[in-house]
């Protein structure tokens, strides 16, 4: 039987919410470093015309990256122990599939190597649904930054630091995350945690971890 929401039918210019959680809920994420380097390939394959430096025989080299700034824009996310979640638009209609390609292909080798494992770390596949309309957009993006709270991680979203919630909050935009006017407007930031109550009571998120 499928998972649920893996069957993907990618369509163009239209936003998804993606998230993946580890085999039999296992950790994908153990230490600092393992959020960090989620974050950069997130950086590195979001940015306009990103380098990464290399010392190739005693010279500091610059070397373009393969970038999929130009097919897809990553508008809120969340790094959990066990999973995470990603709010994007799909600018074209490989940007998805592109951009989980690169991510999760080289952080799932960095992590097998780092603890010394073999196999799977994401159970079945990453998992797409598309947002159909407004509510939903603004509900979703809530649910995201809201998720240490939820989980009980953290009493308040500003504790936890893997999550694009400080962007909004403080109004920082970065070349890699791009901060959705509809959902600055429609959200008070400071006092988020307000909302708890309505994402746990909503049942047509699509999100099923």
């Amino acid at each position: 039987m499928p998972y649920s929401n893996s069957q993907k039918t990618l369509v163009p210019q239209e936003i998804y919410h993606l998230y993946a959680r580890g085999v039999n809920k296992s950790g994908i994420f153990r230490e600092d470093y393992d959020y960090n380097l989620f974050c950069y390939l997130l950086k590195k394959y979001l940015t306009p015309k990103f380098k990464e430096y290399r010392l190739i025989q005693g010279q500091r080299v610059a070397i373009p990256v393969n970038t999929v700034s130009d097919k897809l824009e990553l508008y809120a996310y969340c790094l959990m122990p066990n999973h995470f979640h990603l709010l994007v638009k799909n600018v074209e209609v490989d940007g998805v599939p592109a951009l989980m390609r690169r991510v999760l292909s080289n952080y799932v080798k960095f992590f097998n190597n780092k603890y010394d494992r073999e196999g799977p770390l994401i159970q079945g596949s990453y998992r797409g649904v598309r947002i159909t309309n407004e509510y939903q957009l603004i509900h979703v993006s809530r649910y995201i930054h809201l998720n240490p709270v939820k989980s009980g991680i953290s009493k308040k979203a500003a504790d936890y630091k893997y999550t694009s919630f400080h962007n909004y909050l403080k109004n920082r935009r970065t070349p890699w995350l791009c901060l959705h006017k509809r959902l600055i407007d429609s959200t008070d930031y400071s006092n988020i945690e307000t909302y708890l109550k309505d994402i746990n009571e909503d049942k047509n998120l699509g999100i099923t971890i």
